[in-house]
């Protein structure tokens, strides 16, 4: 478990093949892109004290859409970055 804050978009996208993420929006609002069936699907991640599943294996990334707090419960084992997620 972790807390980050974020200015800008996230560089890359990631994906946590060991298990769901949870995320819980402390400040700001963020716009959280999903990799699904080869489609972005985005969620505005905007209401503070809100918590969103990440489902596990699912590539993911944010972009920033006021400077925000999130905290990340991860199952970190075997994380995968990527400049842009495999749509297949």
């Amino acid at each position: 478990m972790a807390e980050y804050r974020f200015d800008a978009d996230w560089p890359s996208w990631e994906m946590h093949p060991a298990g769901d993420e949870i995320l819980l929006l402390l400040a700001g609002a963020a716009e959280i892109q999903l990799m699904q069936n080869g489609e972005v699907v985005s969620i505005q991640f905007d209401q503070v004290g809100t918590t969103l599943i990440v489902p596990r294996a699912t590539w993911h990334t944010a972009k920033v859409k006021e400077t925000c707090r999130i905290v990340f419960m991860t199952p970190g084992e075997g994380t995968e970055h990527a400049e842009q997620p495999p749509t297949a």
